[in-house]
């Protein structure tokens, strides 16, 4: 009975985790280039079930030692509940928005846009509603400077409206180039970790490459990508959650009134 308790409190934990996940995808459905998370559930190792006290010749057998599968024979196997194994990211394209200005940039295939941090280490993006600091130079909403192949992008406030940003990411302006975007592609996307305002960093570096020659990725100029998020099918998702969570807590009123009644009915029976 005690063992129901526990396998219906890991599946209520395991469903919080996955509103706490869809909620989050909902609150940045219009968050451009953001890519949704999904969880990963796995069910706890089983346990084995032997017996220990075999009555099959109406005589009590006790375990000699040392414990023996045929002194004991297994009867078969109980699951202990479910656990979440971890939170994974769907990095599948959004759709793209047409915006017209020459600054916003929009990214298809396996890339991510490169911007430096204010401790001069690199993060990765895939938002790429760009704009201009009080410097000259593209950054993005937070104000990290987006990185060229020869350092941060630099654009003169008027020349802003000639800028050219063609497929393969250089940046021409008034008919001259001014540098190629750094973009990055990762081999493995769990190279990949979420820092916070739709920003990624590198976990270990590995299978992080900012080779052109390996790039598949392009560029529009022009447009936004939207949030890879189905607000329809994260709400659906979501009733299903709240349905699973409110299976398991009915699931342990229902042994805790059995249990109840074992303890103080079945007891007062047994006085009588």
């Amino acid at each position: 009975m005690i063992n129901g308790f526990y396998t219906s409190a890991s599946g209520m934990n395991v469903q919080l985790v996955n509103q706490d996940v869809l909620a989050n995808n909902l609150a940045n459905v219009n968050t451009p280039g953001y890519k949704k998370d999904f969880t990963v559930v796995q069910a706890f190792p089983n346990v084995l079930l032997h017996r220990i006290d075999d009555r099959a010749d109406a005589s009590p057998v006790a375990v000699p030692p040392p414990w023996s599968a045929q002194a004991s024979p297994m009867i078969g196997e109980m699951g202990k509940g479910a656990e979440v194994a971890g939170v994974v990211t769907d990095y599948a394209d959004g759709a793209t928005m047409q915006t017209h200005n020459p600054l916003d940039l929009a990214l298809r295939g396996n890339a991510m846009f490169t911007v430096q941090m204010p401790d001069g280490s690199y993060a990765y993006t895939r938002a790429g509603n760009f704009t201009l600091n009080s410097q000259d130079q593209l950054v993005t909403q937070a104000g990290q400077p987006v990185m060229g192949r020869r350092g941060p992008i630099v654009i003169q406030p008027q020349q802003s409206g000639s800028v050219v940003i063609d497929a393969k990411g250089q940046v021409t302006v008034d008919g001259s180039v001014v540098d190629n975007l750094m973009l990055t592609t990762f081999q493995q996307p769990n190279d990949l970790a979420k820092q916070g305002s739709d920003l990624y960093v590198s976990k270990d570096g590995v299978g992080l490459t900012t080779d052109p020659s390996q790039l598949t990725a392009t560029v529009q100029q022009g447009y936004l990508e939207n949030s890879n998020v189905s607000a329809i099918q994260e709400m659906v998702n979501m009733i299903s959650v709240l349905r699973a969570y409110e299976s398991d807590q009915k699931s342990i009123m229902a042994q805790d009134q059995t249990l109840n009644a074992a303890v103080n009915q079945v007891g007062n029976l047994s006085a009588t």
